[in-house]
């Protein structure tokens, strides 16, 4: 009888393009489905629940602050000036890609985000008491995600 374990969640990639990068940490991976209650008539009163679109909830990127290399310098390379020009997609060819990774290295599980934009950039807290990395955080938004 062979065992199933649940995937670790520590063990991931996000790819951008066709360089891959490292995070600290991934979140945002989430949709909710929202619905019109449709009353009817007659003997049935109990009311139908409708289709109308998908909410995707952003997508934040964390990672140990670089100076050379910051995300927020990459991102606006690549997609535009933040600075009173709209933010274009990060890319338009190719879409990001969250990889949960197996022993092996090889990605086990995918999601593909399309049509990532630039939303917000944030560094993360000072504080001469903790021992910490400086942190910055990437917040994207998308038009939808799918698993791979």
């Amino acid at each position: 009888m062979e065992f199933s374990y649940p995937s670790p969640g520590f063990y991931f990639q996000v790819k951008i393009g066709t360089e891959a990068y490292s995070f600290k940490e991934v979140s945002g991976i989430s949709f909710t489905a929202n619905y019109e209650e449709i009353k009817s008539g007659g003997e049935d009163g109990y009311p139908y629940k409708a289709f109308q679109r998908m909410n995707y909830s952003n997508l934040e990127l964390k990672r140990g602050f670089i100076a050379k290399d910051s995300l927020l310098g990459k991102f606006v390379k690549s997609s535009g000036e933040i600075s009173g020009v709209p933010i274009e997609p990060v890319s338009k060819i190719h879409p990001l890609i969250v990889n949960l990774l197996d022993e092996k290295a090889q990605p086990s599980f995918s999601w593909i985000f399309y049509n990532p934009v630039l939303i917000g950039w944030k560094i993360g807290v000072f504080d001469s008491m903790k021992n910490d990395y400086l942190t910055e955080s990437i917040t994207l938004s998308y038009t939808h995600f799918e698993p791979a």
